[in-house]
């Protein structure tokens, strides 16, 4: 069986970064190192933070520090250009 590997927006929605956060980590619990790796993609600081409330095996995720967002109420396609 191949890894799923799956990007996680750890700054979006309510309650972000935590829940995103918690979130990957009970994912993470519920499979098996050959199953599942995450990707955070967000403020390296806060979701860091975040995630030192929890012991999970760091081997299977990463943190990818997203220096800019897309605010609420930003078109979309004008943050891309």
């Amino acid at each position: 069986m191949a890894i799923v590997r799956i990007a996680i927006d750890a700054m979006g929605g309510d309650y972000a970064p935590a829940a995103p956060v918690e979130g990957a980590v009970q994912a993470l619990t519920a499979t098996s190192p050959d199953q599942l790796d995450v990707l955070l993609v967000g403020d390296h600081c806060l979701v860091e933070g975040e995630l030192k409330k929890y012991e999970v095996d760091r081997s299977r995720l990463q943190v990818i520090h997203a220096k800019e967002q897309v605010e609420i109420g930003e078109s979309a396609t004008r943050s891309i250009k």
